[in-house]
């Protein structure tokens, strides 16, 4: 994820200070689930939020049905 921030950084042709921010952030909170959440909860995050196929809406990552089913079990039987 922080390897895509090189070419929005200052002094790159495509200098966006909201593009970088957005990354920042998102790799934050993908490095504070991997280390303090359930490993099914931080994968879903990272796959979803940080990985090549990454897309900003909600519903628009695709999960095999068995990570589906366990961050579903996790959140209900809390």
């Amino acid at each position: 994820a922080l390897a895509g921030l090189e070419g929005l950084a200052p002094g790159s042709q495509r200098p966006n200070a909201r593009a970088v921010t957005t990354r920042l952030a998102l790799a934050m909170q993908g490095a504070l689930l991997c280390r303090f959440s359930a490993p099914e909860v931080a994968d879903a995050f990272c796959a979803s939020r940080l990985g090549d196929d990454a897309l900003p809406g909600f519903g628009t990552a695709e999960f095999p049905r068995a990570h589906v089913d366990l961050l579903i079990h996790r959140f209900r039987y809390r």
